[in-house]
C-alpha cells in the first residue's frame, strides 16, 4: 500500500475547499479510507461515533474496515465505494443506524494527486435524529442508499415486533391509533410497550419515543439484517 501523508489529503487541507471549518467541527466524524477499505486517517469523533467516547483515532488508522467492523457491514461499504469510483465518481449520501443511533455519511471519491495520497474516499458522518429516509434528508447531484444492515445498540434485545412498535411510537403514534393496524389490539400493544420498557429499563413512554428518534428508527429498518 501506497504510504499516506500524516495530515489529512488535498480535499480536506486548510487550504482546500471544505477548509478549516469543517475539520474543526465538533459534530462530523470524518475519514479517509482508500480503494481496499483502509483507514489513512480519521478525526477523533469519527473514532468516538463508530467506536464508542473512549475510542481514539490512533487506534484505527492503518487498520481496514474489515478488521473493526462485522464482516458483512465492511464487505457491503467497500463495494459501494469501489462501485461509486467505477460509475463516475458521484458521490454518496448513505444513512445507516449504528448503535443505536441514526446517522448519515457523506461520501466522496478522490483521485490520486501530486500530495501523495493513493485513490481514496472522504466519509464525513453526522447524527440526526428523528425518522428520515434517506431520499429526504437530501437533495442534489448524489446517489441516495439506505444501508441494508442496522446496529441497533441496546435496541437489539427488542424483537421485531417490539422495534416496530417502538418506531410507531416514535411517529407519534397513539396506542389507539396503532392498535387500528391488522393484528393489533390495544392490549396487545400496553402488553409489548411494557415489555420494551423492562428491557430498555425506561418505563416513561416518552422517554422510549424519544429513545426512538434518536435511533431514526422506521418500521422498514425492522426488516434490515442487524449486525
Amino acid at each position: 500500500m501506497t504510504a499516506a501523508p500524516d495530515a489529512p489529503g488535498r480535499v480536506l487541507s486548510r487550504e482546500g475547499p471544505l477548509g478549516s471549518v469543517l475539520l474543526q467541527d465538533p459534530t462530523a466524524g470524518i475519514s479517509l479510507i482508500d480503494t481496499e477499505g483502509r483507514i489513512l486517517w480519521c478525526n477523533e469523533q469519527m473514532a468516538r461515533m463508530t467506536f464508542g467516547p473512549d475510542a481514539r483515532a490512533d487506534q484505527f488508522v492503518g487498520r481496514t474496515l474489515f478488521e473493526i467492523l462485522p464482516r458483512e457491514l465492511a464487505e457491503h461499504r467497500v463495494a459501494l465505494m469501489n462501485r461509486m469510483a467505477k460509475e463516475g465518481g458521484r458521490p454518496i449520501f448513505l444513512r445507516t443506524i449504528w448503535r443505536g443511533l441514526q446517522q448519515a455519511s457523506f461520501i466522496q471519491y478522490v483521485d490520486p494527486g501530486d500530495d501523495g495520497w493513493p485513490p481514496h474516499f472522504v466519509v464525513i458522518t453526522r447524527r440526526y435524529p428523528g425518522e428520515l429516509s434517506a431520499e429526504l434528508m437530501v437533495s442534489g447531484d448524489y446517489v441516495v442508499e439506505e444501508s441494508p444492515y442496522v446496529s441497533l445498540g441496546p435496541l437489539d434485545v427488542l424483537t421485531p415486533c417490539e422495534l416496530e412498535l417502538l418506531a410507531l411510537l416514535a411517529q407519534g403514534s397513539s396506542v389507539k391509533q396503532i392498535a387500528v393496524l391488522p393484528h393489533r389490539s390495544e392490549k396487545t400493544i400496553e402488553t409489548h410497550r411494557a415489555a420494551i420498557g423492562r428491557k430498555l429499563k425506561v418505563g416513561d413512554r416518552v422517554l422510549l419515543a424519544d429513545i426512538a428518534r434518536k435511533a431514526g428508527l422506521t418500521t422498514t429498518d425492522v426488516e434490515r439484517r442487524r449486525v
